[in-house]
């Protein structure tokens, strides 16, 4: 039999590696861009290449910002963007108001990050749209121990001025 300290110990180093695992302290919160630091949180596991369920059901824009090529960025009007909801389906599609198409996850490439204009930190699956504003947004999936906290949605614009379009999505 272990003595009661040994077994303490056991159970506290147990607790602090799990949570160093879980990435405590850095998951959770909620930013109204991607950050560009890693977060050390752990990945949510997601079929790839198709829909996931994880994922499905509907979703409300938390946050939405146009970050000009020629820099700076403006915001939108947020009490228009929280009354529309993205419907993600089973079947693989996707409703947002009058626009649909389809939806799949696929594993983040190296290149997305540059085209989405952050540096990598920590997701490693994206969601895709097709049919996004006429052609493909995709962008970063959030959460830990297997659920999605948010995702985000990154697509580029050319009018009123070029850039791209960062919308993070939140559960309704």
């Amino acid at each position: 039999m272990r003595p009661a300290a040994s077994v303490a110990f056991s159970l506290v180093a147990g607790l602090a590696l799990l949570a160093a695992a879980c990435g405590a302290g850095a998951g959770g919160e909620e930013r109204s861009q991607p950050p560009e630091s890693s977060t050390g949180a752990i990945e949510p596991e997601y079929s790839e290449g198709g829909p996931d369920g994880i994922l499905a059901g509907e979703w409300r824009i938390s946050s939405e910002t146009l970050f000009y090529d020629a820099g700076g960025s403006g915001g939108s009007d947020a009490s228009a963007s929280g009354t529309r909801r993205l419907t993600l389906y089973d079947d693989g599609s996707w409703e947002f108001g009058s626009s649909g198409g389809a939806w799949f996850t696929s594993p983040i490439d190296p290149s997305d990050w540059d085209r989405w204009g952050t540096a990598p930190y920590g997701p490693e699956t994206k969601i895709v749209l097709e049919g996004w504003n006429g052609d493909v947004g995709d962008g970063p999936i959030e959460g830990s121990a297997g659920t999605v906290d948010f995702f985000w949605v990154i697509y580029r614009v050319d009018d009123p001025d070029a850039g791209a379009v960062q919308v993070k999505f939140g559960r309704t």
